[in-house]
């Protein structure tokens, strides 16, 4: 069960970790795009700084002009008051393009970190995954090992119970042995008796014939 448990967290740390870098990656997008709009605010403000001056040099040529050019410099009036305007618009842009630069950049190190920390601890997950199965193999392995003994004591029970019953025909074979040892003792006790008897008739049997 907990071989079972770190690895379904395993699973989920590496989906977070998977996840973790996609949202890093596009935070590095919003930085690049944010410092491309930058860039084009840049060429924005450049050309209203040279409209303000054409503005301004019209407006000298129309103050020259008098009269004629009176309707001119009303128009070149409200062209610098334009450009005035549109580098005002462009420094608030600007400023607020640095302020979301420097918020994405406080994400990358909050994910930089988040993502170190998300590492270090699916390494703890995986190392004590690890050690979970080298119990488990371990204890795997004492099973089989029980196991092998249960079945070599259970062959030595069988071998011993032979041997037993080998002792026990062993023993009536040496009961039978030593009753036929007696009763050919007994025989043979016989016979020498006979042989005595024998003995004694034919020397009875020699001395009346002399």
């Amino acid at each position: 069960n907990g071989v079972q448990a770190l690895e379904s967290l395993k699973d989920r740390m590496d989906d977070i970790t998977r996840d973790n870098e996609g949202n890093l990656m596009e935070i590095v997008e919003l930085g690049r795009k944010s410092q491309e709009i930058g860039s084009v605010m840049e060429i924005i403000s450049h050309i209203a700084d040279q409209t303000k001056l054409i503005a301004f040099n019209a407006a000298i040529e129309a103050a020259s002009a008098g009269e004629t050019g009176k309707r001119f410099g009303v128009v070149a009036v409200e062209i610098r008051n334009f450009a005035d305007n549109v580098m005002n618009s462009t420094l608030d842009i600007e400023s607020k393009i640095e302020e979301v630069q420097a918020s994405i950049n406080k994400l990358v190190v909050s994910s930089e970190n988040g993502t170190k920390k998300i590492k270090t601890v699916n390494d703890l997950a995986a190392q004590t995954l690890n050690q979970f199965e080298g119990l488990v193999n371990g204890a795997r392995s004492a099973n089989d090992a029980a196991t092998t003994i249960s079945f070599s004591t259970q062959q030595q029970e069988f071998a011993t119970s032979q041997v037993f019953e080998s002792l026990k025909e062993i023993e009536q074979g040496i009961h039978h042995y030593s009753a036929s040892t007696q009763q050919t003792n007994g025989i043979s006790q016989g016979l020498l008796i006979l042989a005595e008897e024998l003995n004694r008739l034919i020397e009875g049997l020699q001395d009346g014939s002399q």
